[in-house]
């Protein structure tokens, strides 16, 4: 691999590299882990590795049983997340558009939307606000192809939006855009 740093690769940019096989087979576990982490939080993440441990100690499983661990010690449906992650055949198109509504001095609303070409399920999307204050990650939840977010309040009206900025998702585009046809309050 021509880098350690698994944040650095892509996979979306892992076809037709000579370090394929590194990127896919190594990274994308590692990408699969820390969606997962994000959608299901800290405490049930580790007590679903710790039933993984417990249930195969050094032994094989499969993703079944990987999403059973992790959906008891979450109390959360992963399938959706594990269809798109793990069996999914289809890239998705994302975009999403979003605006910033000031509703008073100082508080000022970041209001959005993102949509996928891929109309079925649930997948999660990261995005990174950045202000003036500094960056928030958020995940927005497309639910069959559409989901909206809110972030706020800000100081001031430099904020911007970062969709999926560490290219967690293998997608074939992402756009994101400021105008004034953004939705209101999701």
């Amino acid at each position: 691999m021509q880098t350690s740093d698994p944040r650095k690769l892509s996979l979306a940019r892992a076809k037709g590299s000579a370090d394929w096989y590194e990127r896919v087979y190594l990274y994308g576990p590692l990408v699969l882990l820390r969606v997962l982490r994000g959608r299901i939080g800290d405490q049930a993440f580790r007590e679903g590795l710790q039933l993984v441990v417990e249930r195969h100690g050094g032994g094989t499983f499969d993703t079944a049983q990987l999403r059973d661990a992790f959906e008891e010690a979450s109390g959360s449906d992963l399938e959706d997340m594990f269809r798109f992650w793990v069996e999914a055949g289809r890239l998705p198109k994302l975009a999403g558009r979003y605006r910033l509504v000031a509703e008073g001095p100082d508080r000022i609303w970041l209001r959005g939307q993102l949509n996928s070409d891929v109309a079925a399920g649930t997948i999660e999307v990261p995005l990174r606000v950045v202000s003036v204050e500094g960056s928030r990650d958020i995940l927005v939840a497309l639910r069959d192809g559409r989901g909206s977010f809110q972030a706020g309040p800000f100081a001031s009206m430099d904020v911007s939006v970062l969709l999926d900025p560490d290219h967690l998702l293998i997608a074939r585009g992402r756009e994101m855009k400021l105008g004034e046809d953004a939705p209101g309050a999701p």
